[in-house]
């Protein structure tokens, strides 16, 4: 399994994970079902780690859309099979432009999945509005799936110009475990080229700190098993580490 391989692997880790503390009933998630399957036991501290990601990330993404009063955009840096849009949806929260990036092999899947199902698909298609596909992206109104590598900035460049975001309006990036997986110096390219070209520029980014410690070890050792690496760990040492880069 090559490291790219293994980085999207983790997307259907998170999958089953959240999968499972929603069907315990830490929050409620009515979408998660149609991109995965009903998941194996796992630990509490798992579900309620889970729940606090899922359940911070909305506060602030709900906050920052009611402050702009819709008129803003949210980009989701290696989405996965997340359905923030969807349950931000039903609160009536909906900001001008929700677009999702993540490599091919996951937006494939999340394009092929939406397609199929009915209850997804009628959330995101306007009354007069078009949904147009292709095998790695979704162009709706106001949601747009891209396939892309974030360590390639021009590509990202290229493919937020196709999903319409305009550098112009407020904007919300998330990196949920994201940044992590890449090299520093990729890292600090991509975050230059968004505070150097968008207006108003708002990032949320979930993700270790203290890596050093023995929690930190072992985690690192399993993902290297996995064949996984993590390199991004210079800038996860600290929460001074983070907020320099």
């Amino acid at each position: 399994m090559s490291s790219d391989d293994a980085v999207q692997s983790t997307n259907d880790d998170a999958a089953h994970c959240k999968r499972f503390a929603v069907s315990q009933g830490y929050w409620k998630d009515p979408y998660l079902q149609y991109f995965v399957k009903s998941s194996d036991r796992k630990a509490p501290e798992i579900s309620r780690g889970y729940f606090a990601r899922v359940s911070g990330v909305k506060l602030l993404l709900r906050q920052f859309i009611q402050l702009t009063k819709s008129g803003c955009q949210i980009v989701n840096l290696g989405a996965g099979f997340d359905t923030l849009y969807w349950l931000l949806q039903d609160e009536g929260l909906s900001p001008r432009n929700f677009t999702e990036i993540d490599f091919q092999g996951i937006t494939s899947k999340k394009c092929y999945y939406i397609k199929s199902r009915k209850q997804l698909l009628e959330k995101i298609a306007k009354e007069d509005g078009e949904i147009s596909f292709n095998s790695f992206d979704l162009h709706a109104a106001n949601y747009h799936i891209v396939a892309a590598d974030l360590r390639d900035v021009a590509q990202v460049t290229r493919k937020l110009h196709e999903a319409g975001i305009d550098p112009k309006l407020p904007t919300a990036f998330i990196a949920e475990c994201v940044l992590v997986y890449m090299e520093t110096s990729k890292t600090e390219a991509l975050l230059k080229y968004f505070a150097d070209h968008f207006h108003t520029a708002f990032f949320i980014n979930y993700e270790q700190v203290n890596m050093e410690d023995r929690f930190g070890e072992v985690m690192l050792q399993n993902l290297r098993i996995r064949h996984c690496d993590l390199q991004g760990v210079p800038a996860c040492r600290s929460l001074d580490t983070q907020k320099n880069r």
